[in-house]
């Protein structure tokens, strides 16, 4: 605006000159007669405003001027018209006139330059005056040989020494130069030297910290002082700092405006970075909006450098807001410095980022807006002092970052959508198409093409009219301006014409608007031709179908079969009668409904046992396509309790291609005859298992009588020889005494197999009874070992025993010898000579344990089994080497399961030598030794104790009771496990004795529920197991299960009622 005032007072000052001079001269005109020169005061008028207003006035005056000498004062005057020597005469005054003006101009120019640059040489003495006065740049006084004498503050600010520094000459600007730019100082020198002065140019200094700061440096010599010098230098580092962040701005801004995605934009901006800043480690983390943590996405770091630590550590770290330096970034949404990331509290890369090498580390947020995309970080291995205009352009930059993301997000989007519509409508098998508000074609998907077998391009910008037949047409275009006026969505119908006919289509219809707001429509239409005929084919097909149904219908519902009809899907189709009556249903409805609680309704098994999964059921197997014929299963029904075994037959139905549509199971009851065939066979079985047993025990009887005659005649052999040689009375004392010797011996021998059959015998006709009383198990133990005593040393087999004082048990005194001589006896008959035994007695918990330990032949694996079953040996041949019936360790399994304990062995096989251990439940404390308790249950008092008995036979329970009763015992009966645990708990009875096999509940699974019971409501009652499982087996799951002892049916009332006694400690 001021230029072009200024240039309008210049024009005025032309027009103003050349107005004067026409009228001084019009005036004058009339004395000197001035039309004879008629450009005499006009040059005037062309001089003043070359000289005053410039060239361009002067050039205006000189044709103003012109114009008023034709007019006023050139024939003819006072008009316009122009002779061949007026303008020659104001051709060449023109021409004068625009030489003036150039040269005036010229002139004026010069002088205003000449006073504008002697001002602006002024001023600039002066600002120089002033920068040197105000140390804005460093001003040095030095030689040429490197010395600096002098140093104005500037220069020491930026370098940072001392004036103490200089004056003791520790400074040097040879010294300070950085060895990689000395050679820029060689010809600045020796311009300095042969002009005395030389060109400013850029260096650095290297600073007392050891740090580079660029500067541009002039000398000249000082006069009269020749290695004098007189030098300025300027601090480039702010300019160096702003150079170097807008070719970083501009960096980054290139690659956002080039890079295709953000995987390419990332690396190469985090390269822009760290190369445009010195920074030697770039990193990217993005946030994940699902898992609401930052997760690592890409880095950038030299070639030369190894960073495979760190970036082993991103890839598998993530942080949540406030946790590290891009949790701290992205919680407080600002940018963040660590000068040493040695001592961050808040680095968890703190070690590793050492380990490289990395010391300091600054990172910005990428938001859009007030939302946080992400954080980028760049590492230094350096130490880096906080720069907060750095910070705050990277603030921006992460700005402009996440305005890049959220455009290629957006591009990416759209361009995803654009390919979706594209590849929808190229594959779409439904015509698609625009129009405009005139009806022309502005888009049509390929399917049109195809279907009316015209290209694109004679679609476009063409109407119905120009397509179709007019009737055609025009009905198509009453429908188009229906839906334009409706303005919704409008279904017709609508036909056209095609090589093959005409073809009918359903049309939707619906208006749109395009970006300029112009009303357009689009469509689609589906060719329905094929579909109205199948319609009318399958109309009559259905009817026809109807009558077939109807007969079909008849014969189902008529069926003794049941039959299940289901579609492909599985819903169910038919469900005839007699499926409905075997499977527990009403009606197809019924079916129907509790189709989806069907697992809740009804279990399966096959004929193993093999319970079914949903899956093999016989209606899921034909829709997978199955076929199967009289498959047998067992189903219950589970809410109803019906049970069957069906069989099942079912194939699948298919169309034309192969594919199912429906399935048809059949089935039957045929509950009776497997229940039939199943007793035939089991009757068959048993008939096999009888003649086995019996084939078992024919054999066993077989061996054990030859074992008997043999056993039994071997010791008369002796006994008759001898007694024939006593009688011939022809031995001498000597053999006399050796006869006596060994007929006693084989007596007794004879007399022991005796005692084991009349045991045996006794035991199997359950009439072996004992004397109970006290017993101390040492002296049972020391009396059997001085039976076996003579035959250990006739075999100088050693006999080790240790005694523990356990107290006593409840028994037979005889019988435990018997047992205790039983197992000595076996183990010094099957050692050999120069063998081992080991008697041990000890406690363990409530038992007395006895263990005789031998080093003899030991027990084959396979015999270990039946080591305790009545006539069986592990040798019954001719040729063996031990005698004896068989019978003493099944005796010894009787005797101690009938004082409540058992026996069990243990081998590690042939020659290994074996382990036998009688278990036997000792007395409470009140039971001392010597303290004989009579056999009879009177004697034994159970006055106050309260009984418990669970038996499911009544016979049982009544005889417990009776036998208890007699004893005193308060007596509560139940008849299974269930009224057991109830009067358990309401009466709390002082010991239970349970029966083991009972129905629905045994007494195992009674005795691990009271035993899941508090203390306070009889969870640690005394229990005994009265059972006829009497097996080793069934004893220890007894005792495992919490049952305190077993005793096996039938009881002896003395022995339970010393059980009880000794359960509840009373005597």
């Amino acid at each position: 605006m001021l230029k072009f005032k200024r240039q309008i007072g210049n024009y005025a000052v032309a027009i103003a000159s050349v107005v004067i001079a026409a009228m001084l001269m019009l005036a004058l005109n009339p004395y000197i007669q001035l039309t004879q020169a008629s450009f005499l005061l006009f040059f005037g008028a062309v001089t003043i405003s070359a000289w005053y207003a410039g060239r361009d006035s002067g050039l205006l005056a000189t044709f103003l001027s012109a114009f008023c000498a034709k007019y006023f004062f050139l024939d003819p005057v006072w008009s316009l018209n122009v002779t061949f020597a007026s303008g020659a005469r104001m051709a060449l005054f023109v021409l004068q006139g625009c030489l003036v003006s150039v040269l005036v101009g010229s002139l004026r120019t010069s002088q205003q330059q000449s006073r504008e640059s002697l001002k602006q040489l002024q001023e600039t003495q002066a600002r120089l005056r002033r920068l040197v006065d105000s140390n804005i740049i460093g001003v040095l006084s030095c030689d040429i040989y490197g010395a600096i004498h002098e140093a104005n503050d500037e220069f020491l600010r930026m370098t940072g020494f001392s004036q103490e520094d200089v004056l003791a000459g520790r400074v040097r600007w040879d010294q300070m130069t950085p060895p990689d730019l000395r050679d820029r100082d060689a010809p600045a020198l020796e311009e300095l030297l042969t002009t005395g002065k030389h060109t400013g140019y850029e260096k650095a200094f290297l600073g007392k910290d050891g740090r580079r700061v660029p500067v541009i440096v002039g000398a000249a010599l000082m006069q009269n002082h020749p290695e004098s010098v007189i030098a300025f230098v300027l601090d480039l580092s702010k300019r160096k700092r702003a150079e170097q962040r807008l070719a970083l701005q501009y960096a980054v801004a290139q690659v956002l405006a080039q890079a295709v995605t953000l995987t390419d934009a990332i690396p190469l901006v985090l390269q822009s970075l760290c190369e445009s800043l010195d920074y030697q480690i770039g990193s990217f983390w993005r946030v994940d909006p699902k898992t609401n943590v930052m997760r690592y996405v890409d880095s950038w770091y030299p070639a030369d450098l190894d960073m495979t630590g760190l970036i082993t550590t991103n890839q598998v770290i993530t942080f949540a807001p406030g946790v590290g330096l891009p949790g701290r970034i992205w919680e407080s949404g600002e940018s963040a410095w660590i000068t040493n990331i040695a001592q961050d509290s808040n680095f968890p890369r703190a070690a590793i980022a050492f380990d490289l090498g990395l010391h300091s580390v600054f990172g910005f947020p990428v938001s859009l807006g007030q939302e946080i995309l992400g954080v980028i970080e760049c590492f230094s291995t350096r130490y880096q002092a906080p720069d907060e205009d750095l910070l705050h352009m990277m603030r921006a930059l992460g700005s402009q970052i996440g305005q890049f993301m959220e455009r290629k997000q957006a591009e990416e989007e759209l361009q995803a959508s654009q390919a979706l519509f594209e590849s929808f409508m190229n594959y779409s098998p439904i015509n698609a198409f625009m129009k405009d508000e005139s009806g022309q074609y502005i888009y049509v998907n390929p399917c049109v093409e195809r279907s009316f077998n015209l290209p694109l391009a004679q679609w476009l910008n063409k109407t119905d009219f120009d397509l179709l037949p007019q009737a055609t047409a025009q009905a198509i275009r009453e429908n188009d301006l229906a839906v334009l006026q409706a303005g919704q969505v409008v279904q017709f119908m609508e036909s056209a014409p095609l090589s093959d006919g005409e073809h009918d289509y359903l049309s939707f219809k619906f208006p749109l608007k395009d970006v300029e707001g112009r009303p357009l429509l689009a469509g689609m239409s589906v060719d329905i031709t094929e579909r109205k005929r199948f319609e009318a084919e399958r109309e009559q097909l259905l009817q026809k179908l109807e009558a077939s149904l109807g007969q079909l219908e008849a014969v189902i519902n008529n069926m003794t079969e049941g039959l299940v009809i289901a579609d492909a899907q599985g819903y169910i189709i038919e469900f005839n009668p007699a499926a409905l009556a075997l499977h527990g249903y009403a009606s197809l409805e019924q079916v129907r409904q509790q189709l989806p609680e069907f697992t809740d309704c009804f279990a399966a098994h096959d004929l193993q046992g093999n319970l079914l999964s949903v899956a093999e059921w016989p209606l899921a197997r034909v829709l997978r396509g199955e076929t199967f014929f009289d498959w047998e299963i067992q189903v219950k029904r589970l809410d109803i309790g019906k049970t069957w075994i069906g069989s099942y037959s079912g194939t699948p139905v298919r169309n034309k291609h192969g594919q199912i549509i429906l399935a048809l199971v059949t089935c039957h009851d045929v509950t009776e005859q497997r229940q039939a065939q199943a007793e035939l066979a089991r009757s068959l079985e048993a008939e096999q298992a009888a003649r086995a047993d019996a084939e078992v025990a024919n054999r066993i009887k077989d061996e054990f009588l030859a074992v008997l005659s043999h056993e039994l005649r071997t010791p008369l052999s002796p006994i008759l020889g001898w007694s024939k040689l006593l009688q011939s009375g022809k031995l001498d004392e000597a053999k006399t005494a050796q006869a006596l010797s060994v007929i006693e011996r084989n007596a007794n021998l004879q007399s022991q197999l005796i005692e084991d059959l009349l045991d045996i015998s006794r035991i199997l006709q359950g009439k072996l009874a004992l004397n109970v009383v006290a017993v101390d198990l040492a002296t049972i133990i020391e009396s059997a070992m001085e039976t076996v005593r003579l035959a250990a040393q006739a075999k100088s087999i050693q006999i080790h025993y240790t005694l523990e004082p356990v107290g006593q048990v409840s028994g037979d005194p005889a019988r435990l010898q018997q047992v205790v001589w039983n197992l000595l006896s076996n183990a010094v008959k099957f050692t050999p000579e120069g063998g081992r035994v080991d008697v041990r007695l000890e406690q363990h918990n409530s038992f007395a344990r006895i263990i005789v330990t031998d080093t003899g032949k030991g027990i084959r694996a396979d015999f270990l089994p039946h080591v305790f079953d009545y006539f069986r040996q592990a040798d019954a041949t001719t040729t063996r080497k031990f005698g004896g019936l068989g019978l003493g360790l099944a005796i010894v399994r009787y005797l101690v399961e009938l004082h409540g304990g058992m026996v069990e062995v243990e081998s590690l096989g042939e020659g290994q030598g074996a382990t036998f251990t009688v278990w036997l439940p000792l007395l409470s404390n009140q039971f001392q030794a010597g303290q004989n308790q009579q056999s009879s249950q009177s004697s034994m008092n159970l006055s106050g104790v309260k009984v418990l008995i669970v038996d499911d036979d009544r016979d049982t329970r009544e005889f417990l009771a009776f036998v208890l009763a007699e004893a005193e015992a308060t007596v509560l009966l139940a008849a299974n496990a269930s009224e057991a645990y109830s009067a358990l708990i309401s009466n709390q009875p002082d010991v239970l004795i349970s029966d083991i096999g009972m129905p629905d509940m045994d007494g195992y699974m009674l005795m691990r529920q009271v035993r899941a019971l508090p203390p306070e409501q009889g969870g640690q009652i005394p229990a005994i197991a009265l059972t006829a499982y009497a097996g080793e087996i069934n004893q220890q799951q007894a005792l495992k299960v919490g049952f305190q002892q077993h005793i096996s049916k039938p009881v002896d009332p003395d022995i339970l009622i010393a059980a009880i006694a000794s359960l509840t400690q009373r005597n």
